[in-house]
């Protein structure tokens, strides 16, 4: 998969490790990670990127690279305001942030700098950006096809001044093709790509919960970019990452459409049962309203099943006897364990198929909310949740663990706020403004 992927990709590299030191409640804590061979990964610690993108699937690509060490520095346009995800909901109470621009520019810095061809005033601001390129790795930009190069940034024009600067485009449908120029957002993407499809009940598509088409463009983008930069290592020329949104959801479906090849099946939307032949594979209500999800196929967990749920007569129904019947006969099957699972509580359901061993066990869990998420001991001990905005917001944590023998006890790491509109201008251009024009 293309999260196997980065993960192979970035281990060869040197990381740094995380420590303890938590408190929930207060939400005044370091990041850590309670494993002692979890690192926090620094592969990327020498690559440095010039982001151009707004919204979500650009900056989630280039978060990516940061939480593996790279530097990533944010080129915003102060006469719009920047980022226009700086301005979406919700907001932290305390000081006015966006938490949804926190998640994802965490640690970057910010420039103000406008490179339209047409404001003359602008002249220097262009100078400053393509000083930044002659020292920069990578160049991540998601504007519509064709807007990189209307400002005088083609990847021709671009690879023939820095040949080793590797350029990565996120776009609704790609720098090609018939529906290149076209708009995209999210929901239009889950619908044209099998997402809404093959997700809901048979009433009604419904796409994912979260913005998983933007999400799935940031990933493989980031993928794409550690591909170049170890081609670059080879070849030692820079590369284009052409990455398409329509492209990259289209990919997680091909099983369904392997499916409609072979038998010329459209997959049915089922809602929370499986579409592979196991019963029962659903979710349930317990007496307190809250949801378990359970995954009980074979004879053994079945039965086990059944005697927590006070249901042994489930267990000897012939309709019901071995797992090709259950799922033969789920329609009649379901309606029986839901009204069972609704009388049980659920942490003392949860606590008996915790104790189930052997053949008995089989995969379990609760239908989590995201309160329960923010105290999940798990997410805690691996490291999931880093607080920002001095312990008044929390965010999700990087989730590529990387182990390693040679473990720098002495490093640590400390999470950084989301940088204002050209916090970093005045220290970049000092940095830069002086560069030499010829690339190292």
């Amino acid at each position: 998969s293309v999260v196997l992927l980065l993960i192979l990709a970035l281990t060869f590299a040197q990381p740094f490790c995380a420590h303890q030191s938590v408190s929930l409640r207060s939400c005044t804590f370091q990041y850590w990670c309670a494993d002692p061979n979890c690192l926090h990964n620094m592969a990327l610690q020498d690559v440095t990127v010039i982001d151009l993108t707004h919204v979500v699937a650009g900056p989630f690509a280039t978060k990516i690279l940061k939480d593996h060490g790279a530097r990533v520095i944010k080129v915003e346009n102060p006469k719009t305001g920047g980022d226009v995800t700086r301005q979406l909901l919700p907001k932290v109470k305390e000081d006015g942030w966006s938490a949804y621009f926190e998640t994802l520019n965490g640690g970057k810095e910010s420039i103000a700098l406008s490179l339209s061809l047409k404001d003359k005033a602008a002249a220097d601001d262009r100078k400053m950006f393509e000083a930044m390129l002659e020292k920069a790795d990578v160049l991540v930009e998601n504007f519509r096809p064709g807007v990189l190069a209307e400002l005088g940034y083609s990847w021709e024009s671009l690879h023939e001044r820095f040949p080793k600067l590797i350029v990565a485009s996120i776009s609704g449908f790609g720098q090609n093709g018939p529906y290149m120029k076209r708009k995209a957002v999210d929901t239009i993407v889950q619908g044209m790509s099998g997402f809404m499809a093959c997700t809901g009940t048979p009433d009604s598509p419904v796409k994912v919960g979260t913005t998983v088409s933007d999400l799935l463009a940031g990933v493989y983008c980031a993928t794409g970019i550690v591909t170049a930069l170890h081609a670059r290592h080879r070849t030692g020329t820079g590369s284009r990452v052409d990455i398409s949104m329509f492209d990259t959801s289209f990919s997680f479906h091909a099983r369904e459409f392997a499916l409609y090849q072979l038998e010329g099946i459209e997959p049915e939307r089922i809602g929370n049962l499986s579409g592979v032949g196991i019963y029962p594979f659903d979710v349930f209500e317990c007496l307190n309203g809250q949801a378990i999800s359970v995954s009980c196929p074979k004879d053994p967990a079945y039965a086990a099943f059944c005697r927590l749920i006070d249901a042994p007569e489930l267990i000897q129904d012939p309709l019901f006897k071995d797992p090709a019947s259950r799922w033969k006969n789920q329609k009649a099957l379901q309606p029986l364990l839901k009204a069972k699972v609704a009388k049980v509580d659920r942490a003392t359901l949860l606590e008996g198929l915790k104790n189930l061993k052997g053949n008995e066990a089989f995969p379990f869990g609760p239908v989590n909310n995201f309160q329960d998420l923010q105290t999940d001991p798990q997410l805690i001990h691996r490291g999931m949740i880093e607080p920002r905005r001095k312990g008044s917001l929390r965010v999700v944590g990087n989730p590529v663990k990387v182990t390693s023998p040679a473990l720098d006890r002495s490093a640590t790491y400390s999470p950084i706020d989301a940088p204002t509109l050209g916090q970093h201008t005045e220290s970049l251009k000092q940095e830069f403004g002086m560069a030499s024009r010829s690339r190292l």
